[in-house]
């Protein structure tokens, strides 16, 4: 589950701004991520409208 602590290798602390790093739910809750989905998500859905009949 997203946000919830797991035992791993590695343990990286982010100290920067929730927004940015995604806060509690890691880097798939930040801007980053959000911009970088909506940037992939345009396209594709440009392309399946022009496809419809």
């Amino acid at each position: 589950m997203s946000g919830l602590p797991t035992a791993g290798l590695f343990t990286v602390k982010a100290d920067s701004a929730a927004w940015l790093t995604g806060g509690d739910f890691d880097l798939e809750g930040s801007i980053v991520t959000v911009i970088l989905g909506i940037v992939i998500a345009i396209p594709m859905l440009i392309g399946a409208a022009q496809k419809r009949p």
